[in-house]
């Protein structure tokens, strides 16, 4: 199973994105972010300067107890992934929590 954290970077909001996948799906999951992220009326900041893709070998633990711990939804569909996941949320950028998903990186 690959892991990976995916970032889309704002100058005040970062859209983090987990996938978990058997194969590379990343430029699929990146595609769906920018989707996402552009329906986002509430980030009123969408001018993104750059994407960030990181395969895990260290930090998935990390990256599921933040996703986990702020969005239940997230919690419940992790919980019963199996052979891919794949979500996202946004924070912003002087979030601590948002900082170590950055130092994964």
């Amino acid at each position: 199973m690959n892991h990976y954290l995916l970032t889309l970077v704002s100058p005040s909001w970062h859209v983090h994105g987990y996938l978990m996948s058997k194969t590379d799906k990343t430029q699929g999951a990146l595609n769906r972010m920018l989707d996402t992220a552009n329906e986002l009326d509430e980030l009123g900041d969408t001018k993104f300067i750059g994407a960030l893709v990181t395969p895990l070998t260290t930090g998935v633990d990390l990256v599921r107890e933040i996703a986990t711990s702020r969005f239940p939804d997230i919690k419940k569909v992790l919980g019963v992934a199996k052979d891919f996941h794949f979500s996202v949320w946004a924070m912003p950028n002087d979030d601590p929590d948002d900082r170590r998903l950055m130092a994964l990186h």
